[in-house]
């Protein structure tokens, strides 16, 4: 017992000297003559510290310690620090639903906090199979969960409710609420909803070709659901399809590297999918042509989940157009203009060889669907951080948020799983 009493004291106080600059406890961070591997090697530390203190039941600190302003970088080498370590599913549990039972602050930055010390508890807890949980928690904490996904406000712990869900095989609870639609909200407060479009009538070929300027020989009339090889259905053509919305209020920003950013405003609040486009999505409008087409070139499978690709530009706007008149709003709606694709021209998968000047005016303000612009994507992809990338500078991390070519096998993977 007094070991342990003594431990916390050091390790508080080392989380103390290292995160405190005066009297007044501002949290310090590294200053911008350190370089990037003491920067690193300074929040490792204070990382490793946090870690034991969960371990030895000490939550207070780490609440704090997981504050963030404008680097992330913390709360991710905390996260992947929990594994390994010993660090035991009970405590993460039982740290979260403190700090969950806590009343939310009324103050923006406070409440911008709080919900990103959940969304940093239920990360870590992703470190863990469901099998490792303790069998008399699993059932009560995946209703717990379930419910939480379904009425939180907070874009992020709603994205890592559902990204925690999956981990832990719970897809068909995700499913139900992700298939529940719930309007935007205007005041808000909720920072994402959930949109539901009913495919029209599916196309013909000849239609098609009109509309995307492109299409396969071999697509002579397009089915209610494309067949695999075993002639089972693999997407239903005609199934509502489901969008979750996330809203981002307008600001700025520093865009691009450090050595040569300039500073950018983006003009919101925007609402931008939660995924990529997947192939349920895309061959709904063009009746399943691109998947098949890239199957048969690729001989591997492409399921409904998986995210579309091979994509060209006109396609993709065509797309955005398609989903505005799906959704029921009028031509004055649409973000880009009605355009006729041109003819005559060479086109392979994803390329197209337009003539110079060819362009398709986007009409900023309207309510259709449209691609994000460069600022925009750069803006909600690292949205306020001021690091390279969402959860920090640390390349060491890429492989545990993205897929990319050390990592993804030269192939796409199922959306939503990093």
């Amino acid at each position: 017992a007094g070991f342990r009493k003594q431990a916390i004291e050091e390790l508080r106080e080392e989380l103390s000297r290292q995160f405190t600059l005066d009297a007044s406890s501002i949290e310090r961070k590294p200053s911008d003559e350190e370089t990037e591997l003491q920067r690193l090697a300074f929040i490792e530390r204070q990382a490793n510290a946090a870690v034991a203190l969960i371990r030895l039941e000490d939550t207070r600190p780490v609440y704090e310690f997981l504050t963030v302003d404008r680097d992330p970088e913390a709360l991710s080498q905390f996260i992947y620090r929990i594994r390994g370590r010993e660090v035991s599913p009970l405590l993460l549990i039982n740290s979260f639903r403190e700090l969950e039972s806590k009343a939310v602050p009324e103050n923006s930055v406070e409440r911008r906090q709080h919900f990103y010390r959940l969304y940093g508890f239920l990360l870590g807890l992703g470190e863990f199979t469901f099998d490792q949980l303790p069998a008399q928690q699993r059932d009560i904490l995946t209703s717990e969960l379930v419910a939480m996904y379904g009425t939180h406000p907070s874009r992020a712990v709603h994205s890592a409710l559902g990204w925690l869900l999956r981990r832990w095989g719970q897809d068909e609870l995700v499913r139900r609420v992700d298939e529940t639609p719930l309007d935007y909200d205007e005041s808000g407060k909720r920072e994402w909803y959930v949109l539901k479009i009913d495919p029209p009538a599916p196309a013909t070929a000849e239609s098609v070709r009109s509309m995307v300027g492109r299409l396969s020989d071999h697509t002579k009339a397009v089915p209610t659901a494309a067949k695999d090889s075993a002639n089972k259905p693999v997407i239903d053509l005609l199934a509502p399809l489901y969008f979750t919305m996330i809203v981002f209020p307008g600001g700025e920003f520093e865009m691009g590297d450090p050595e040569n950013s300039r500073r950018i405003k983006v003009t919101g609040p925007i609402a931008v999918c939660d995924q990529e486009v997947t192939w349920q999505h895309f061959s709904s409008f063009d009746a399943d042509s691109h998947r098949q087409e890239w199957e048969r070139k690729y001989k591997k499978t492409l399921e409904a989940e998986d995210p579309a690709f091979g994509v060209n530009w006109y396609e993709a706007v065509n797309f955005c157009r398609w989903l505005t008149s799906a959704r029921g709003l009028d031509e004055k709606s649409q973000s880009y203009i009605h355009f006729d694709f041109p003819s005559g021209l060479e086109s392979n998968p994803g390329w197209l060889n337009l003539p110079a000047g060819t362009e398709w005016p986007m009409r900023a303000g309207r309510p259709g669907f449209r691609l994000l612009t460069d600022e925009e994507w750069e803006y909600v992809a690292r949205y306020g951080t001021g690091t390279t990338y969402s959860f920090g500078n640390s390349e060491s991390l890429l492989a545990e948020y993205n897929w990319y070519t050390d990592n993804s096998d030269q192939w796409s993977h199922r959306t939503k799983q990093l």
